[in-house]
């Protein structure tokens, strides 16, 4: 057999493929910057300076040498020209309020304030969207608690249902707990917003959240609220009595009408003062009997040196509750042995009207001796 074909056809190939190599374009490779390369392009940018800021944000800034503005026209002025350059021209502004001790930062701090009391003029809630939202910004770029606690205040004012959820992830936050939950009580968020935070709070933020579960009036929190009115630690046991009180839930009269012997002098002497606003919420939320039944166990229990102001204040509740019928009960006080209760007592007597209610006072007159006696006999009678 003949070999040289076959030598013949391999050297044809390799010819071929060595002239294919040989045209096909080259692909070159970007040789690697020195680091003197790269140390020159560094001084390069820094020679060049920062970017320069856009038309919006620099115009923002012109404006903010202009505050505090001479006239509330002008500062309505100013103010809807700011909101006007949109979110960039807004964070620019924002962002010059600054630490304390860190500078002079008042003219930027009229100037937000400023924006928020314009935005939240009626009818202007698109404004009002646009500056809470460049709040949210601002807030989450602040690294000092003391400007994030301004940005809170700012958004109790102009915050909406945008901020609820923003807004909660402060009340873990021993330092803004206190601001962020009067900004969800001032937006109207849920009392769930709250308490679910109570579920996870450290210690410290834990009155705060209690205090504002009480100004929500909140009836879901009241099973909660009872288990911490008897917490040892007497900060957090004295907001919850105090939130229960304002509550004004027929459920935590037992838990207010008690006090704990061992309880600091402040919490004992406002026990009576709470137990007070108890009965009154207990009014205003159709617990009349409730109501009642609180007044007159205050009046009755609270008649020593010192303590009219509580009787007094249990009375003014009988008788706006009773009206007319409430002469019993103010007779029954005339003859208290405290100047302040009986004062009390001739004074709403006033509200009382009519030739039998007068013919009472007198056979109370004539029945007493006394102070007593004086006292009914120097108030005019009220035909």
């Amino acid at each position: 057999m003949n070999r040289f074909p076959l030598v013949a056809l391999s050297l044809s190939l390799g010819a071929a493929m060595a002239l294919a190599q040989a045209e096909a374009p080259a692909v070159a490779k970007a040789p690697a910057k020195s680091p003197v390369i790269k140390a020159a392009a560094r001084a390069r940018s820094t020679a060049a300076g920062p970017a320069a800021p856009s038309a919006a944000a620099a115009r923002a800034l012109a404006l903010l040498d202009r505050f505090p503005a001479p006239s509330p026209a002008a500062r309505d002025a100013l103010c809807a020209e700011l909101v006007s350059l949109g979110p960039s021209g807004l964070a620019a502004a924002f962002d010059r309020v600054l630490p304390p001790a860190k500078g002079d930062d008042s003219r930027a701090r009229f100037a937000v304030n400023g924006v928020v009391v314009h935005a939240t003029r009626p009818g202007a809630g698109k404004d009002r969207a646009v500056v809470a939202s460049a709040l949210l910004s601002a807030l989450s770029r602040a690294k000092d608690k003391d400007v994030a606690a301004f940005f809170i205040s700012q958004l109790q004012l102009a915050g909406g249902a945008e901020s609820v959820r923003p807004l909660e992830r402060y009340l873990a936050d021993e330092k803004l707990v206190d601001p962020a939950a009067r900004a969800l009580l001032a937006i109207g968020a849920p009392a769930s917003s709250i308490l679910n935070a109570l579920a996870v709070a450290p210690p410290a933020a834990r009155p705060a959240l209690v205090e504002a579960l009480g100004r929500m009036r909140s009836r879901a929190a009241v099973p909660k609220l009872l288990t911490l009115a008897d917490a040892k630690d007497a900060a957090l046991r004295g907001a919850a009595l105090a939130a229960l009180a304002n509550v004004g839930d027929p459920a935590a009269g037992a838990a207010l009408a008690r006090v704990r012997v061992d309880a600091p002098y402040r919490e004992r002497a406002g026990a009576p003062a709470l137990y007070m606003l108890h009965a009154r919420r207990l009014a205003e939320n159709g617990h009349r009997d409730a109501a009642l039944a609180a007044a007159r166990s205050v009046l009755a229990g609270y008649t020593g040196p010192g303590e009219a102001q509580h009787a007094s204040a249990a009375l003014a509740l009988v008788a706006s509750l009773r009206g007319d019928a409430a002469l019993d009960d103010l007779l029954a006080a005339a003859g208290s042995p405290a100047p302040g209760v009986r004062g009390a007592a001739l004074n709403l007597a006033d509200g009382i009207s009519g030739s039998a209610a007068t013919a009472r006072w007198v056979e109370k007159g004539r029945a007493s001796a006394g102070p007593v006696r004086a006292a009914i006999v120097e108030t005019p009678a009220k035909p």
